[in-house]
């Protein structure tokens, strides 16, 4: 929830039962339209939910140096997660690194993990053009 009196105020609400802070390894691979994404690992802390994932380059995918300015265009990778079997929460759009052999995503800002979760299902729905499902299901207990 925002704000605003003059200035930028955010404020968090934490659920009642506590949440969830630990890091995750996940390192699993999906395969989908030759793109294949890897969920290398959740972040969960008292303020947000952090997921890290890298991709392989669709087959154009050629820039001329790591971190060129500016980026490729088309490349957005969007999510979207799960908690249990609750309602689906969009992550929305991947901040990025250009590498020469693919990209690394981040999706953060995310609300925290209630105590009592047991499985997160995180679900990147599409790289620029090229349709997923890539789904990943993160066990929490």
């Amino acid at each position: 929830m925002s704000l605003s009196f003059g200035r930028y105020v955010s404020l968090l609400i934490l659920p009642a039962e506590g949440v969830i802070e630990r890091t995750i390894e996940v390192n699993e691979s999906l395969t989908v339209n030759n793109i294949t994404f890897t969920l290398e690992r959740v972040e969960l802390t008292a303020t947000e939910a952090r997921f890290y994932a890298s991709n392989t380059p669709p087959k154009d995918y050629k820039p001329k140096r790591p971190q060129s300015l500016p980026p490729p265009k088309g490349y957005d990778a969007i999510a979207e997660y799960r908690l249990d079997n609750g309602p689906v929460k969009k992550a929305g759009t991947s901040g990025v690194r250009y590498l020469l052999n693919g990209m690394e995503h981040i999706w953060d800002m995310l609300d925290p993990v209630p105590k009592g979760t047991k499985e997160i299902t995180f679900v990147i729905t599409g790289l620029g053009d090229w349709e997923g499902p890539w789904e990943f299901r993160v066990p929490l207990d």
